[in-house]
């Protein structure tokens, strides 16, 4: 593997990180669509901020494990993914409807936010078995976690404690990278927390 790009959803599409691990060159641009994304980033692995292999009901095992491994604290930050018979809901009101028969209970409005994104990977990833072999999902707390020697962060990533705390992981692993990607992620207006 010669390319890995890290992804997330964000208003225009996908901001994309691409490191080629042959020459320690790392790239950010944003692509319109997952398909984009893929061709844009030349990628053999991309990692994407969004959940993959939605259940038509009930929790994922590995949404409760990332939850139990992240704690009381930062375990909140995973929460449980979209069943799918809710993707093709065109407003919180009606998904909740959906939910509630299948379920019993409602959608919460942060996995209401991501079925957009949860709809067009899973539509994209159904569609390209291509994809199905680059793509895979993570998470973000999960991956600080690791960063941060298996501890789970202390500050929420919306707080400026939160935002030094993930920095502070950051800058040894990507020097001063990391710098430059912040200062273009302020002048395009691509907002730091994507979700």
């Amino acid at each position: 593997m010669t390319r890995l790009c890290g992804a997330d959803g964000c208003r225009a599409g996908w901001i994309g990180i691409t490191e080629d691990l042959s020459t320690g060159t790392i790239s950010w641009d944003v692509s319109s669509s997952l398909e984009a994304l893929a061709s844009d980033s030349m990628a053999e692995l991309i990692a994407l901020d969004v959940p993959i292999g939605l259940p038509d009901q009930g929790s994922r095992d590995c949404d409760v494990a990332a939850r139990r491994l992240l704690g009381p604290g930062r375990g909140s930050s995973v929460f449980p993914a979209p069943i799918r018979p809710i993707l093709e809901a065109t407003s919180h009101s009606e998904a909740c409807t959906i939910r509630e028969a299948v379920e019993g209970k409602r959608l919460s409005i942060q996995a209401w936010a991501i079925v957009p994104k949860a709809l067009e990977v899973d539509r994209a990833m159904r569609a390209s078995a291509e994809l199905r072999g680059r793509v895979r999902e993570v998470h973000p707390e999960i991956c600080f976690f690791h960063l941060a020697s298996r501890r789970p962060m202390q500050h929420a990533k919306k707080t400026r404690e939160g935002r030094e705390e993930r920095l502070g992981l950051l800058r040894p692993e990507f020097g001063p990278t990391v710098e430059e990607a912040l200062a273009d992620a302020d002048a395009s207006d691509v907002p730091l927390t994507t979700s």
